[in-house]
């Protein structure tokens, strides 16, 4: 079974509005949110093994804090086709992930975070919306990356940092 986690990036500033939408930065919410996920992603044992993640600055901040409670180091792949955010593209770049990778992570946006979702899943997104630094895992039962078109994924999780602090 292949595993991805789904992680949109946290709140952003917009503190500077002449910053283009790739160069904005976090705000200190959506800092405080990227330490809390990280937490919750450790205490879950759910560490990826590898990490696609957009080239949004806001992307990037949320990842760098999310592994610092990390124990383990993991390679990230700084790919512009997620911050393009078209589901199809970033399915096909999925299948395309080594074959010894078992548990991928995605670090993007919205809509394309909730797109992917509904599209591995093959179902409609069952909350409201896909929150900043919202979580979602989606198990897929293949063996190898390059099947993902042709599987039906189970949302095995999801989780606001609404959620995680509540509970």
């Amino acid at each position: 079974m292949k595993k991805i986690i789904l992680l949109r990036h946290a709140k952003s500033s917009w503190d500077n509005i002449r910053l283009k939408d790739h160069d904005r930065p976090l705000a200190k919410r959506g800092e405080e949110a990227s330490a809390l996920v990280g937490k919750f992603l450790k205490e879950m044992k759910l560490i990826p093994d590898y990490i696609i993640c957009s080239t949004a600055k806001r992307a990037k901040m949320t990842i760098e804090l999310v592994l610092k409670v990390f124990d383990k180091k993991i390679k990230i792949d700084y790919n512009p086709l997620i911050y393009e955010d078209d589901t199809n593209d970033i399915i096909e770049l999925i299948s395309k992930t080594d074959e010894s990778i078992n548990t991928l992570m995605i670090v993007g946006h919205n809509p394309g975070i909730e797109l992917l979702v509904e599209k591995l899943t093959h179902k409609l997104f069952p909350y409201t919306k896909f929150s900043t630094a919202g979580i979602a895992v989606v198990e897929l039962n293949i063996d190898k990356w390059k099947k993902i078109k042709k599987t039906n994924g189970k949302l095995a999780l999801f989780k606001s940092p609404k959620k995680i602090k509540k509970e």
